[in-house]
Order: structure tokens, then sequence, then C-alpha cells
């Protein structure tokens, strides 16, 4: 059984929950270096399955679950260590002390609970356990029932659930490229890409990355040269947003500009949508505005605070990275908010409009860090559904967590911080 895969399948979603789980079946341990909710979903249960469904597969296999609780995933400390042992966990100390790993918690399978002496005990009835439930847990399959494969064919998907569907002959196969062809030619036709453009660019925009080729419904095709240095200064900009990198972008977008009209589905923004982006203000300055525009609404369950007005910000570049994500851009608060006695974490929102480019799907794509000159053959996925903003021209409204808006209004009813959250 692997454990990591199977949260994945159940778990798809990174805008709804992120983890990082280790199996190490020679140890016969798990590692669960973390994981969080997204704080406009919290407080709906997602958090306590994802944990019930670990310690019943680790149960099932007899596995040891390790931990260190950590804020940096953006949970309050203390609650996560109150959070933890509702599922079995117990710190790492005392009695319980466990020399064979470092973490500061840690769950034996239900069958090898501790005792009040530190002791491991035998408790066969346990829930979660594979020999008490007769469950499985396995991905594809109906739990109790198996699917042959049907004598008379193959399975094939896309078929009606039940009935197997003969191996199409040859001639079908033949005639449905054909037809395919001619669909792709008249795609091209429609699109009426000038030779100019085919001859800098070709007919897929960055084609020679499958997954951006797919999204454009075309075949791969080589990088051109010019490709080739656009995909470089996109991914410079991904990984390092500085200066230098932002002037290479600022070059960039007066040939992506021109190409939008020709490769809309890598090029285009979702226009209407929110963009969300996390930087820090001045205490002092953050003080004084609030003074004068105290007006909010409650959202994101009630652990964040959207004011009404518009906020005077001004991205400090001309090009910005900003995130269709409230989720992700919650992680983001600027290399300003290092002196953090002086500046404070928010996020500010704005529509997504004609100052905007990329489709955030091709930005996740272009993010992966990969070896080689943008071979993609060595991925280590990143998603931060990224649009590149090229004016600093806009309006935008800020959002700030609870914890945050407690430092300048102490009697601010909220329970979820620690105390120095806000003094």
């Amino acid at each position: 059984m692997n454990i990591p895969e199977i949260l994945k399948q159940k778990y798809p979603n990174p805008k709804e929950i992120r983890f990082d789980v280790y199996q190490d079946d020679k140890r016969k341990s798990i590692f669960l270096s973390g994981f969080i909710v997204n704080p406009l979903l919290r407080g709906k249960g997602i958090g306590s399955g994802f944990m019930e469904d670990l310690t019943k597969m680790a149960d099932e296999l007899g596995y040891k679950i390790t931990l260190t609780p950590d804020s940096s995933y953006g949970g309050n400390l203390n609650r996560l260590k109150d959070f933890y042992p509702r599922f079995g966990f117990v710190f790492n100390k005392g009695n319980n002390r466990d020399f064979s790993h470092k973490e500061d918690m840690y769950r034996l399978p239900k069958e090898q609970e501790i005792n009040e002496e530190g002791e491991s005990t035998s408790s066969g009835s346990s829930t979660g356990n594979s020999k008490a439930t007769g469950k499985k847990w396995e991905t594809g399959v109906v739990r109790g029932k198996a699917n042959p494969i049907a004598n008379t064919g193959q399975w094939e998907s896309g078929l009606v659930r039940g009935k197997a569907n003969p191996v199409s002959t040859n001639e079908d196969v033949k005639l449905n490229e054909q037809v395919n062809r001619m669909r792709e030619m008249l795609n091209l036709s429609e699109k009426a890409i000038p030779q100019t453009i085919q001859k800098n660019v070709g007919n897929v925009l960055f084609g020679s990355n499958p997954k951006i080729a797919d999204i454009q419904q075309k075949e791969p095709e080589e990088n051109t040269p010019l490709e080739t240095q656009l995909l470089k200064n996109l991914k410079g900009w991904t990984q390092s947003s500085t200066d230098s990198s932002a002037s290479k972008v600022i070059s960039t977008l007066d040939d992506l500009l021109k190409l939008k009209k020709y490769f809309p589905e890598v090029l285009n923004p979702p226009y209407g949508e929110t963009a969300y982006r996390g930087t820090s203000i001045n205490i002092r300055e953050l003080n004084r505005w609030i003074k004068e525009n105290p007006s909010f609404d409650v959202v994101g369950g009630g652990n964040y605070l959207k004011f009404r007005n518009p906020y005077p910000y001004r991205p400090r570049r001309d090009v910005s990275s900003w995130t269709t994500s409230m989720y992700y851009s919650t992680s983001f608060r600027g290399r300003e908010f290092e002196d953090f006695k002086t500046n404070v974490g928010v996020v500010f929102e704005t529509k997504i409009n004609d100052t905007f480019i990329m489709n955030p799907s091709v930005m996740n794509i272009i993010f992966k860090h990969t070896q080689g000159d943008l071979g993609y053959e060595q991925e280590a996925v990143r998603e931060e559904d990224e649009v590149i903003k090229f004016s600093p021209d806009g309006e935008y409204y800020m959002v700030m967590d609870a914890c945050t808006y407690k430092i300048f209004n102490p009697s601010y009813e909220y329970d979820g911080c620690d105390e120095e959250d806000y003094e």
C-alpha cells in the first residue's frame, strides 16, 4: 500500500489541502512533514478527515506516524498541539520518549498503543485496524468487487460501465486518424497564424512541452530560439522575482502581447476572476489607514477580514506576480516581512483585466524545476496559479488575517491566536 499516493488521489486539489507525507517501508513508519487546509475551508472537517484516513491506513500496515507541529504551514502552534492528540499522537518525551526518531510527536499503530508506563501494548480490537474491519484501501477498485477483463474484448475508458466493447479494427483506426488530421488542419486555418509568426514560434507556442501543447490541443513541436528565450525569462521570473528577472520579463512582454491573439490558450489570463498578492506593509502606515477606513467584512470562515475601501497600494515594480488562489498568496509576505517589528503581512486582491497576462495552468508547468534547458526530464511540482501583472495601476482591496488585525485592535473578539501573535 502506497499511503502518500492514495492520499493524493483522495485529496487531489491543492487549493483545498496541501500535505507532505513520506512512507518508509523498511522502518515501518510514516513521516507527516506538514499539512495545511485552505483558510477559506477550515471548520468543515477536511483536516480531521485527512488525519483519520492517514491513521487508519497506518494502522492497517502497522506503521508508526511521526511529526513535529510547526506554525510555518500557517496553523496555530498551540492549537496544533491540541489537535494531534485527538488522533492518538503523544509527545516524544518523558515516559513516552522514543529514541528511534527526533520528531516531537508520534503515534503507534492501534495494536501497539502506549500505556501509562510508556510501554507498548497490544490492542487487536482497534477501530481502523484492517484485521478488525476487514477493509482494504485500494485505488480505483470497488470495495469487495473485482473487475475481470471481458472475454469478448478489452475495457476502454469512456465506455458505459458494465459493458465491454471489442477493440476497434485497423480500418476504423486509420479512418479516425484521417478525420483527426482534417480537424487539425481546419483548426489551423481558422486561427490563420501568419507566416511571420510561424517562422518565429511555429504553430504551437512553447510546444516542446507536451503538457503546454495539450492545453492548445495540438501535437508537440520543437521550440524555436525565440520561444526558448521567452521561456527562460518566464522561468527566471517564477523562481526569483528580482529586479534583474523583472527587467527580463518586461523585455519579454512586448513579444508575448503580440502573440496573445494567436495563442490565447497559453497567454490569456482568467479575465474577471480575482487575483491575490501577499506582501508587507509598515505598521504605522497601516494603523493610520485602518483608523480612517475601519469598515470590513469577515471572510474565510471568520479567519480573515476584507476591508471595504480600496487601499492605496502600488506594486514596487512595473511587473508583479499575482495568484488566482488566496490560499497560496498567504504564504508570501515580501522581503520587508523579515523586519516583523515594523511590518506586517497582508494580502491584496484585484480583478484580472487586460493588464494581466498568462494562463495560470501554463505558469504552473513553467514553474516546475527541471534539468537541462527546460527539457522537463525531472520535475518537482510547485503550483502557485500565477498570473503576471504588467502595470502597477489598479484598484486594490486589502485582506488581513484576524490575528494580525488584533495588533491594531486588541479588543477584537477572535480566540484563534497565540498571545504573542498580537502583543
